[in-house]
């Protein structure tokens, strides 16, 4: 990434956690003090935590930086490394982290240059899918 990108390119970070049994409402908690000093950086446009539907102690973390130093910076931030270093008793071992640029934002921009791909044909909402939310 050159130096121009970085500080134009939106950065996305997934983090999916598991809870240990009886864990998940400590691990939000430990979640809203970061939330709250994160939603101050002049950087970050949204962060958020989910909780999955089928397995209600899969967590999932979401949050979005306007550029790479800002994401940066949020890295270094002390509430941030405070749930990280304190993270260990709440979780499984398994954690998934990736990272993502951002092509189309909520407002239906690109950041990226356009890259001609093919249509799609159609678009379906998958019963299976509704239906799991419908009894939720």
């Amino acid at each position: 990434m050159t130096m121009q990108d970085e500080n134009q390119i939106k950065i996305t970070v997934h983090v999916k956690i598991i809870a240990k049994t009886g864990m998940v409402e400590k691990l939000i908690d430990a979640y809203e003090t970061v939330y709250a000093e994160t939603r101050l950086e002049s950087g970050c446009e949204y962060c958020e935590l989910l909780q999955n539907i089928d397995n209600p102690q899969l967590i999932t973390l979401v949050e979005k930086f306007s550029n790479h130093p800002a994401f940066k910076a949020h890295m270094q931030m002390p509430a941030l490394r405070n749930f990280i270093d304190n993270l260990a008793e709440t979780l499984t071992n398994k954690v998934d982290v990736s990272f993502h640029i951002t092509r189309i934002d909520c407002n239906g921009s690109r950041s990226i240059p356009h890259v001609e791909e093919p249509p799609v044909e159609a678009l379906s909402f998958r019963p299976d899918l509704m239906d799991r939310l419908d009894k939720w």
